[in-house]
């Protein structure tokens, strides 16, 4: 909502959003950490946040796709929804991003992996970037 111009006051949306949950078809509560206030979703959403996770799971995503929250859930910088621009999510944590051309890294990664995480961000093709995914899962991080 927050990138959404003409979206309802929240005042407007809380109604249907109330009704919805009434109903079973979507769930209240908090579900994301860090965010205030009420919160709402698809019931598989929740039981997908909440399912443990067997093995790695790594994300690329467009800067231009609603998934980029980066500077709207945390104080760091946006990273600006232009064509070219990536995110590397492991484990719903961005590990790294591509940012006009630049890789930058979050935390301490090995050494030898940086050079896979720079590749997978760069790659336009999306079944290259899954070999490399792939490669990434079998590696520790």
């Amino acid at each position: 909502m927050t990138r959404e111009t003409p979206a309802p006051s929240w005042w407007e949306l809380v109604p249907t959003l109330r009704r919805l949950e009434a109903r079973g078809e979507i769930r209240g509560g908090r579900f994301v950490s860090g965010v205030a206030g009420e919160q709402y979703s698809l019931p598989e959403a929740v039981e997908e946040l909440r399912r443990p996770r067997e093995t790695d799971h790594w994300l690329v995503v467009s800067a231009a796709d609603p998934l980029n929250l980066e500077g709207i859930l945390d104080e760091r910088p946006r990273i600006p929804a232009v064509r070219g621009n990536r995110l590397l999510y492991k484990n719903g944590r961005v590990i790294a991003v591509l940012q006009a051309g630049e890789t930058s890294y979050r935390g301490d990664l090995p050494e030898e992996l940086t050079p896979k995480i720079s590749r997978v961000l760069t790659l336009q093709a999306p079944f290259l970037r899954d070999g490399v995914l792939a490669e990434l899962s079998q590696a520790a991080v």
